[in-house]
């Protein structure tokens, strides 16, 4: 019931709450002929999680996207100028 109370007062969304609801009944469920389709659920969605994280991290490396090694740097004749913003610098670290 505190972990209960502390995760709603605590301003999760509704779908972070419907998540933590779903894990909650499945392994608090006692039915023995639910186990199996329960392991299931939960397999199919660590599947789910696992292939989601491999597709966000799997990124060219800086080398390959912007066509750059160690040296280009420093052979360079015009260095790249960066212009920010202070909006876009309070935007950037919002916490």
């Amino acid at each position: 019931m505190v972990l209960h109370n502390l995760l709603y007062s605590k301003g999760y969304t509704f779908h972070e709450r419907f998540i933590k609801d779903l894990f909650n009944s499945l392994w608090t469920t006692r039915n023995s002929r639910w186990t199996t389709l329960r392991i299931t659920a939960l397999h199919q969605l660590t599947c789910f999680v696992r292939a989601f994280f491999v597709a966000v991290c799997d990124v060219p490396a800086p080398e390959e996207k912007y066509n750059m090694d160690e040296y280009s740097d420093a052979v360079l004749l015009v260095k790249p100028v960066i212009f920010i913003t202070v909006k876009e610098m309070l935007d950037t670290h919002k916490v």
